[in-house]
């Protein structure tokens, strides 16, 4: 995941008691790929508008649950049994003390419910400080060497021009990305039709994996 900064964290009641939420408005303002944005305050609970991209890492709420309704785009919430899909004017209550992370493979806009003042717990650190000061990458369950570009792309959003392009230089498995992207001669970006957009995309995911500790290959 892209480096976040603070800019990107709005804590401040945007709107007051009897004051109009134009939701598609505030929707147009969000010009970045991740931000969270305090709408108002009900009772003791927190209304948030989240516009997401990527995954945090693994974290639960010690104290209260958590609801989420997606107005827009896709989320996959992932427990650590199973993973759930949730798409436009779909909706969950996560309850408190559930490990869980959500992933948006493309901008999601997302309506959060959760007390004033949350507190959320990833060991012994609040989840969005590795976000807000670096990248932290985190991996699908189960990804090896032999995981194919088409796993990718449903894990990671990569898009369909992008999986094009390996399969025109054969390249069908994180492994062969790997090799491909390490031999110096190679280069994406003069692949045809290829485009700087999938060149950063297809780059960016060898970044990602190039330091994955992969087990043996069977």
């Amino acid at each position: 995941m892209e480096s976040q900064s603070h800019n990107n964290v709005n804590p401040d009641v945007r709107f007051d008691n009897l004051e109009l939420i134009d939701v598609p408005r505030m929707v147009r303002t969000f010009n970045n790929k991740w931000f969270i944005q305090t709408l108002t305050n009900v009772n003791d609970s927190a209304i948030l508008m989240c516009l997401v991209k990527g995954e945090p890492d693994w974290h639960r709420h010690d104290d209260h649950d958590e609801f989420i309704y997606v107005m827009r785009g896709k989320l996959f919430l992932e427990y650590e049994t199973h993973t759930i899909e949730l798409r436009k004017q779909q909706a969950i209550s996560i309850p408190k003390g559930v490990m869980h992370r959500t992933k948006a493979p493309k901008k999601t806009i997302l309506l959060r419910i959760e007390p004033k003042g949350n507190k959320t717990t990833c060991g012994d650190e609040n989840w969005i400080d590795p976000i807000i000061h670096g990248v932290h990458y985190t991996y699908p369950f189960g990804v090896s060497l032999n995981t194919t570009i088409e796993d990718l792309q449903k894990f990671e959003g990569i898009s369909v021009r992008s999986l094009n392009i390996c399969h025109s230089v054969n390249v069908r498995t994180i492994k062969e990305l790997l090799e491909f992207l390490k031999d110096k001669r190679n280069n994406f970006a003069l692949v045809r039709n290829c485009g700087k957009m999938s060149d950063k995309e297809l780059v960016d995911l060898g970044e990602k994996y190039r330091n994955y500790p992969f087990s043996e290959e069977v």
